[in-house]
């Protein structure tokens, strides 16, 4: 339970320690109801790999097709989710057929227009799971690079004191595969927390939704325009 309060530490709240400090006082007490949900057999997909069935969405950050262009305006780049015209990032549906990705969204900006979405058929369904926190630092180690400047301040204000940042190098990962899928128990219990490395590194889940699956290798012209026109 303490991963997971820990891991709400984003947004607004990392300027907020004081209430950082009492969700995390308060764990002992919310366990109760963490067991309950993790135990709960209709939330057993939490820990599913990737779907059969993948939709993308249309006018969310970190889902759907995120252009690297639109977010000149951010005065830091702290995601560690890539972004890219040739990037795709898609979820399963729901039980109400709406992408888990586009529901459980943790930061984006809503659209004026209702949500739009469609089915996916990536060219390679191989994909890297990570189903917790010892996956994505395993997935850093293997491919690592220096996360400095901005970015690492950033990250610095989540975990409340500077750090030795590494995030993945996804040029070099693409070389290998063409996808990584983040389940909901792992964004639950890692994100937006120092994970260790080694040697006084560390690395942070950040910018993904749960139950997200990037796609490395993928052009939206594949997508229908009514999701996403370039």
């Amino acid at each position: 339970m303490g991963r997971v309060v820990s891991s709400f530490a984003h947004g607004d709240l990392m300027d907020d320690r004081a209430l950082l400090d009492g969700l995390e006082s308060a764990a002992d007490d919310l366990r109760p109801h963490a067991d309950s949900l993790t135990e709960a057999p209709a939330n057993s997909w939490w820990w599913d790999s990737i779907g059969q069935v993948q939709l993308v969405a249309a006018g969310c950050s970190g889902f759907g097709v995120v252009d690297e262009r639109s977010l000149s305006a951010w005065p830091a780049r702290w995601w560690s989710a890539p972004t890219g015209p040739q990037i795709v990032h898609t979820s399963r549906p729901s039980s109400l057929g709406v992408p888990v990705g586009l529901v459980l969204s943790e930061d984006h900006w809503v659209p004026v227009e209702p949500p739009r979405w469609s089915s996916f058929v990536p060219q390679d369904n191989r994909v890297y799971e990570v189903r917790c926190a010892e996956d994505w630092q395993q997935l850093v180690a293997r491919y690592p690079t220096p996360r400095t400047g901005a970015s690492a301040s950033e990250w610095d204000r989540f975990a409340g004191g500077e750090h030795t940042w590494l995030d993945v190098d996804w040029r070099a990962l693409s070389d290998d595969l063409p996808g990584v899928h983040v389940s909901v128990a792992a964004h639950l219990s890692s994100a937006y927390r120092p994970l260790p490395l080694g040697g006084g590194r560390f690395t942070m889940l950040a910018g993904w939704n749960p139950d997200v699956t990037v796609w490395l290798h993928e052009s939206p012209s594949s997508i229908p325009s009514e999701v996403y026109n370039a």
